[in-house]
């Protein structure tokens, strides 16, 4: 694939973030039977991949908890990331971790308390990609109007925010801009979709 805009107008601050839900606080605490915890906490994760490499990526987590959180935990792979925002709120997934958008809403909210960042190689910020095909002639933002465009996510900075920011600076409406736009749900079904033909241009982040 060819990259129209190598890097988008903004960075996120937050790669990766790391809550844990308000209304945990005022549930009551699991209770130990027999050595074990009639239930295990869930540790909710986004699939901004594949689901597989999720939950590799976070499972040696998941096991340090258990050695030492005095709880037992189970990871929750979310392929939406609004569902993140239901869950927290009810209580019904405890912690997460969860991109910069979706985090930043909640903890505007007062649904989730911050605990840390994600960090690689010191650095804990990323950068959004505009792409489309190598061989499709859109080699500029303006050679996009009137296609058709794939987002990840409403809840995703670089798969959403970054490129609705990007159309506005430059004077275009992005409800306007394309002749069809749609979220696929993830930055590898946006790479893809792309690449298959099914969409002109897409958005996804650096490390996607």
């Amino acid at each position: 694939m060819k990259k129209i805009i190598v890097r988008a107008a903004l960075v996120t601050v937050l790669a990766t973030v790391f809550v844990i839900g308000i209304a945990w606080f005022s549930k009551n605490p699991p209770t130990e039977k027999n050595g074990e915890y009639e239930y295990k906490e869930k540790l909710g994760i986004g699939i901004t991949t594949g689901e597989k490499e999720a939950i590799e990526r976070y499972q040696a987590f998941v096991d340090y908890l258990n050695k030492y959180s005095g709880l037992e935990w189970e990871l929750v792979p979310l392929k939406e990331y609004g569902s993140f925002i239901t869950l927290m709120s009810l209580g019904q997934i405890k912690a997460g971790f969860m991109g910069s958008a979706v985090a930043y809403t909640m903890i505007t909210e007062n649904i989730v308390l911050p605990v840390v960042r994600g960090e690689k190689d010191g650095i804990s910020d990323y950068y959004g990609y505009i792409f489309t095909r190598k061989d499709s002639g859109l080699n500029k933002i303006e050679d996009l109007k009137d296609k058709k465009f794939a987002y990840v996510d409403p809840y995703t900075s670089a798969g959403y925010l970054f490129p609705v920011y990007l159309l506005k600076t430059a004077g275009y409406e992005p409800e306007d801009f394309f002749k069809a736009s749609s979220f696929l749900g993830s930055h590898e079904k946006a790479i893809l979709a792309v690449f298959d033909g099914e969409f002109d241009g897409g958005a996804a982040k650096n490390f996607a």
